[in-house]
């Protein structure tokens, strides 16, 4: 027998051991760790210690490898209608689409270079996510990528059909669509 490895203490147990190491049946009472002691303490603990925070080159890694995972996803609402739409004009599509090694976004129209994302209300008007939607158009422009956010009122309304329209529009003229 190895000893107590894998089993567990009960309730009873572990509050009678508790007990028994308060105040002055501690062995600690009323003594000190040596300065020498407790930098060696410290020495095995910053050793030992694993980083609260990922350094940047472990988020790009972690990043990259979240963008190749197939995850199953459940289409929103207002992505299943911006779907129809889009199936029902004929117009090709991916979904999700990754881009760069960073963001993921709800529809790609590869014809016209189009990055379609649908805002649903609740999540995309927290400040975290105004920030990271920022980022995200900044970084698309940067790829040269258009982008066209659709906010939820806009697809419930089904206003963003002339958006879309006029996007495809002006990719045939070759003008910029006025927003």
């Amino acid at each position: 027998m190895k000893g107590f490895e894998g089993r567990k203490h009960s309730e009873k147990t572990l509050k009678l051991l508790s007990e028994n190491r308060k105040g002055s049946k501690n062995p600690m009472f009323g003594r000190h760790h040596s300065e020498e002691a407790l930098k060696k303490m410290r020495a095995r603990k910053v050793l030992n210690h694993t980083p609260k925070f990922h350094t940047q080159e472990t988020k790009d890694k972690l990043r990259v490898a979240r963008l190749k995972q197939k995850i199953l996803q459940i289409d929103t609402s207002i992505e299943l209608k911006v779907k129809a739409y889009l199936e029902d004009k004929g117009i090709e599509f991916i979904h999700p689409f990754n881009f760069g090694n960073m963001y993921q976004c709800d529809f790609y129209i590869p014809t016209i270079n189009l990055i379609v994302e649908c805002d649903g209300t609740y999540w995309h008007s927290r400040p975290d996510a105004i920030k990271r939607d920022i980022a995200k158009d900044k970084y698309a422009k940067e790829l040269g990528f258009k982008m066209l956010r659709l906010t939820e009122q806009q697809i419930n309304l089904n206003w963003f059909k002339s958006d879309l329209d006029q996007q495809m529009n002006a990719s045939r003229s070759n003008t910029q669509p006025q927003f």
